[in-house]
């Protein structure tokens, strides 16, 4: 509380701040809220933005890992193998506890494990006005270290009075039913956006079914020169079990095996608020200050040999400032964030266990971060340079059965770049930046997340660091969008994922002291004519690590002086053609990946393979309907796996998620 206290006390402080001296449009104001972290047109970063307009037009309920799927150099993988439940992303072959998550520029990762499980937020693109996805170290934001990448969502204000039903029915006994309202900007300044939805999915592994509900909340003053918004979400999550990959002996028996059992169930409720308030101080600064809170609370069953209730609960608040400067050719950025979060452990054990009070595995962590960043960009007629200051103090405490020391990281990330206009549409740019991440509470107590197998580990696992560069060429036109860019990322202490699975999808660890990932990225848009459009992506990746020792099939250590990251495919491209005439919708996409390793040891693979999607609709002013065929020549894929069997053993056998065979689904949407 003490803590909390003096968050709230800076806010306040803060928000006193500054003399009225100019007025502008409302939504001005509103866009420079984020401005601190997100990216513009003369900043030198590797990004993508999607807009409500291209999330609406194809979204049918699904996770984020389902959209982001179908952009540059990532990959997903479902648990239960729906768009549904707890699904997964990487970039660059870089799994997303590496990729720092916001909405609205507050923190969504889980600062202990770095991760963000969208499972536990039902809906959420439905309440995503943009989202903002940059590749390599970017821009400098607030919570986690933005490693491979960041991205940056942002939720709707309630601007355009509007309402819908949404009505989604699909494969494996899946519906999706959700209702959205905007109260539209009103004379006092006042506007609304409210979400709530329910879903449920049969699954397509056996004993995989999931349910869920949320309700979200958007809105509040938006004057000429101050603004107070609120933003809000509720949602429960149930999910039957099903993290473990199967072999490949039992998938060519029955692809559907699951080998979690069918009463394994979790059950999550996740709760986010955040009030926001952006002040503008004269023609040129703006101030833009948010307080929040992140709470989870809820538990799983892990059967395997017998059920262990583990209760989770988390709570997550903080505050963050953000300043900016805009002048004729000077802009500067200014921000600070603190925050503190706690996680407590709590297990109960059923008869094959005994419990008690002191066992290793009812802890409590606390976890709290003091970071500002600094950006200044100057403008010399076609020319911009740009330099970006982070410093981060973070400090980690265990609470319980063992006696551990604080662990205190402070991390330096400088950047520096430079965008050259060659002509109004088109700029090529360079940047080269540094960054420091912290290990993982998974990562220092290896894949068990407890003290129990500890054996020393605690002080000795080191901070990843990265240097990034990057240089690439962007045009924009109404004809052609066009980003092309070469990345290197050069690693030290790099900790790679050796190919093991537990419950929280993080397995194994290993870290090597040298490894790089280079590549090529290309993404563009060219409008064929007025109704037809042509999008395609794609990436080549490399990379290499050096000198690291890991347990072979018998147990034994091996050591490997050199190999290539597991679960990265060198080659990934996304094509898609839609034609949209007159309300009617056609598309057609399709996604490949090439072979991937699965073993440090790189002597088994994930198989290529190559999916083909189409989506058909039509929308008018009072309803719409679309339907999306996905898988539409039945390929058997695997997109992720390991090879530890069931009992988190090495095996000689693959063992894999599967995904399913052709599979369709139903949206109607009536619009109020």
């Amino acid at each position: 509380m003490k803590n909390f206290l003096t968050l709230l006390t800076i806010f306040l402080t803060s928000i006193t701040f500054g003399q009225v001296q100019d007025t502008t449009k409302v939504t001005a104001l509103d866009e420079v809220t984020i401005q601190g972290i997100r990216s513009t047109k003369n900043t030198p970063v590797t990004q993508k933005t999607l807009f409500r307009s291209d999330i609406q037009k194809t979204y049918q309920g699904f996770e984020v890992a389902t959209l982001l799927n179908k952009t540059t150099n990532i990959t997903m993988y479902s648990d239960n193998g729906t768009p549904f439940g707890y699904t997964y992303f990487r970039l660059r072959g870089i799994d997303q506890t590496k990729i720092n998550m916001t909405l609205n520029g507050v923190p969504l990762n889980e600062p202990e494990d770095q991760g963000v499980f969208f499972s536990n937020y039902p809906n959420f693109l439905d309440n995503i006005e943009s989202v903002e996805i940059q590749r390599g170290v970017g821009t400098s934001t607030n919570g986690v270290s933005s490693f491979a990448g960041s991205i940056n969502f942002t939720s709707p204000n309630g601007f355009n009075k509007s309402g819908n039903v949404r009505y989604t029915i699909g494969a494996f006994n899946s519906l999706k039913l959700s209702s959205t309202y905007s109260t539209g900007l009103s004379d006092k300044k006042l506007a609304l956006y409210t979400n709530a939805s329910v879903y449920q999915t049969g699954g397509y592994r056996y004993g995989s079914d999931g349910k869920g509900k949320s309700l979200f909340l958007s809105g509040g003053y938006f004057g000429t020169n101050n603004k107070l918004k609120f933003t809000g979400f509720i949602g429960n999550s149930q999910n039957g079990m099903a993290w473990q990959p199967v072999s490949e002996t039992d998938i060519n028996n029955n692809p559907r095996t699951n080998y979690n059992k069918d009463d394994a169930w979790d059950d999550f409720t996740q709760s986010f608020l955040q009030l926001e308030y952006g002040k503008r101080i004269n023609s040129t600064t703006n101030l833009n200050t948010s307080i929040f809170y992140n709470k989870l609370d809820g538990g799983y069953d892990y059967a395997l040999t017998g059920t262990r209730n583990l209760f989770l609960q988390s709570n997550f608040y903080g505050v963050v400032t953000n300043l900016n400067y805009k002048g004729e050719t000077t802009k500067v950025d200014f921000g600070v964030s603190a925050n503190t979060y706690n996680r407590f452990h709590d297990y109960k054990f059923n008869e094959y266990y005994e419990y008690t009070e002191s066992s290793a595995l009812n802890n409590k962590g606390t976890k709290q971060e003091l970071s500002s960043y600094l950006k200044v960009s100057q403008q010399f007629e076609n020319l911009v340079l740009t330099l970006d200051l982070q410093k981060r103090y973070v400090r980690f405490d265990y609470d319980g059965n063992v006696q551990l020391n604080t662990i205190n990281w402070n991390f330096f990330n400088p950047k520096t770049g430079f965008v050259y206009n060659l002509t109004n549409k088109s700029n090529i740019y360079f940047t080269i930046g540094q960054s420091f991440r912290e290990p993982t509470r998974t990562n220092m107590f290896m894949f068990s997340d407890n003290d129990w197998l500890i054996d020393g580990l605690f002080n000795n696992v080191k901070p990843e660091k990265v240097v990034d560069y990057e240089f690439g060429v962007k045009h924009t036109s109404n004809k052609l969008v066009l980003q092309a860019n070469l990345f290197y990322m050069n690693f030290s202490n790099e900790i790679l994922p050796s190919g093991g699975t537990a419950p929280n999808s993080v397995g194994n660890s290993v870290s090597s002291p040298n490894s790089f990932r280079k590549g090529v990225e290309i993404d563009f848009k060219y409008n064929i004519t007025k109704y037809l459009s042509f999008d395609y992506n794609q990436s080549l990746t490399y990379t290499k690590f050096e000198n690291v020792t890991i347990k072979d099939i018998n147990n034994s250590d091996l050591y490997l002086s050199e190999g290539q990251a597991i679960l990265t495919p060198r080659n990934i491209f996304n094509i898609g053609l839609t034609y949209n005439k007159k309300g009617l919708l056609f598309g057609v996409t399709s996604k490949s990946q090439s072979s991937s390793y699965l073993d440090l040891s790189n002597q088994n693979k994930i198989d290529s393979f190559t999916i083909l999607n189409s989506v058909i609709g039509y929308e008018n002013d009072d309803y719409s309907v679309l339907l999306s065929v996905n898988n539409i020549t039945s390929e058997k894929y695997y997109t992720n796996g390991s090879m530890v069997d069931r009992n988190f053993a090495l095996s000689s056998e693959r063992h894999l998620f599967t995904n399913p065979l052709i599979n369709s689904f139903l949206t109607l949407i009536l619009e109020g």
